[in-house]
């Protein structure tokens, strides 16, 4: 981006290391595609194995893509002003619960009564426009329950919702009542849930004695992942279950674990995950496939990266980085508590239409009397260091390539470095150099910007700061380490 005597240049690389200390860039081939190199003005590469001492030198990085070796503007070590580095952080979706949260609450029973929870969405991809309010409304009768409010409340938010283009929100609900495990022919049971149908359809080595097994009848209730159902009926032929409300979510396959004993290894802040050797024995999936799990009681959708461990969470993982327990589901005791869990979903993101943007929204009960909530339980961040983020700058940045303005006419050719299943570590630099004009103006001080994204499987082992700018972050006290 260009704009009079401020320049931001975005530079983005590959996974692979930066050309050779002492080496030269001269050519295009010197480099292989997405490689990066920090140069002077004779092409002299330099990296951590000499720290650049020279003050004065001026210096630039210059990146491949394709057939084009691009380049930053020159700046030297004693013309950076600040720098930072910016570690990835996974962006999160917002999750709130009304009445019961996963750990405590309910709804309160009134007979006769005009339930109604108001939804405040904030659009921050609509400067100056005021929030939208959606609804939801139930009108309990003479002999009011629990679980017939919140089907009630949840079943109007959805259809209120489900009018959208895009269901920014989907709702579903939970229950406190203790879960009973069972042991399965195959160790685990699964089901296959289609999004939107009421029917759950078990897997073929249990099908015909899953529903005798676990004492499965109509208005049993069914934990699927984390998420309460309550059964209507039962073809005891197939197995096939028919549920109170469709499912919500994706159409994927749930996982149900035979003794509660089975793990998975789960990182702080990370949506990498790793099944048990013991689970990988006895299910197999393909790479792609989505899955639902209750991790440590709390319900995650997740994809299989591979057909045997590797598993990728929608959300990071908060908590312990430890082996968790997989439940999965199984039926639920007669006697519990209710809630609803509101949890916002990643809109379609495009480079150039569709920018990235993560959905807020606020919660507001009217006649509830007390029912616990709203309840926050996970904030949202669009986190730093994201696929999008980084598409989107790569994008914008080249849109400026050979005009003075973003905004001048005439479109640049357009490269994409960025993939879309990376993360990026960031570092930014500001400079300022002064030019004597030799005229009456004197010295004219450029300001500039050069961000600079590492994929983070080059960048967390440390190289962002011991090889790429661990020459650079002798003269700026450590800011870059």
């Amino acid at each position: 981006m260009n704009e009079s005597n401020y320049v931001r240049t975005f530079v983005l690389t590959t996974n692979q290391a930066m050309k050779t200390q002492g080496t030269y860039l001269r050519g295009v081939t010197d480099l292989a595609d997405g490689q990066m190199a920090l140069v002077n003005s004779a092409g002299l590469c330099y990296d951590s194995n000499a720290a650049l001492t020279a003050t004065t030198t001026p210096v630039r990085f210059g990146v491949r893509n394709g057939s084009d070796l691009l380049y930053t503007p020159f700046f030297t070590l004693a013309s950076l002003t600040t720098a930072k580095k910016t570690t990835y952080v996974h962006g999160r979706n917002q999750i709130s619960y009304i009445g019961y949260n996963t750990s405590s609450g309910s709804f309160e029973v009134i007979d006769d009564n005009q339930y109604q929870v108001n939804l405040t969405i904030h659009e921050w991809d609509m400067a100056g426009c005021p929030p939208m309010i959606k609804f939801g409304t139930y009108l309990s009768d003479a002999t009011a329950t629990q679980a017939e409010i919140a089907k009630g409340l949840c079943t109007s938010l959805v259809n209120n919702f489900s009018r959208e283009a895009h269901q920014d929100i989907i709702f579903s609900r939970v229950y406190s009542g203790a879960v009973t495990n069972y042991a399965w022919v195959n160790d685990y049971l699964t089901f296959t849930v289609i999004k939107e149908s009421q029917y759950i359809t078990p897997d073929s080595g249990d099908a015909a004695t899953w529903f005798t097994t676990a004492s499965v009848s109509a208005d049993t209730i069914l934990s699927l992942g984390g998420i309460a159902f309550i059964v209507e009926s039962v073809d005891t032929s197939t197995g096939v279950t028919k549920l109170d409300m469709a499912w919500p979510y994706e159409s994927g396959t749930v996982i149900w674990d035979d003794t509660a004993s089975r793990t998975i290894s789960v990182y702080n802040g990370s949506k990498a995950a790793t099944l048990g050797t013991s689970i990988a024995t006895d299910i197999t999936l393909a790479a792609g496939a989505v899955i639902y799990l209750d991790i440590a009681g709390k319900f995650y959708k997740a994809r299989m990266t591979n057909a045997t461990t590797g598993v990728l969470l929608d959300q990071p993982y908060q908590g312990t980085t430890d082996a968790a327990a997989l439940i999965g589901g199984g039926t639920a005791a007669a006697v519990g508590n209710w809630g609803i869990r509101c949890e916002t979903q990643n809109r379609e993101f495009a480079v150039e239409t569709k920018p990235y943007n993560k959905l807020r929204f606020e919660i507001q009960f009217e006649d509830m009397g007390t029912t616990t909530g709203p309840t926050y339980t996970t904030s949202v961040t669009e986190g730093s260091g994201t696929y999008e983020y980084v598409a989107w700058n790569e994008w914008f940045c080249q849109h400026a390539e050979g005009k003075r303005y973003n905004n001048d006419k005439g479109s640049a050719p357009k490269r994409a470095l960025a993939v879309s299943t990376s993360l990026y570590n960031i570092a930014t630099l500001h400079y300022e150099n002064s030019y004597n004009t030799g005229s009456m103006a004197g010295s004219v001080v450029a300001k500039g910007e050069i961000v600079v994204a590492i994929p983070e499987a080059w960048a967390a082992a440390g190289a962002m700061a011991t090889t790429l700018l661990g020459n650079l972050d002798t003269t700026l006290n450590g800011q870059l380490v």
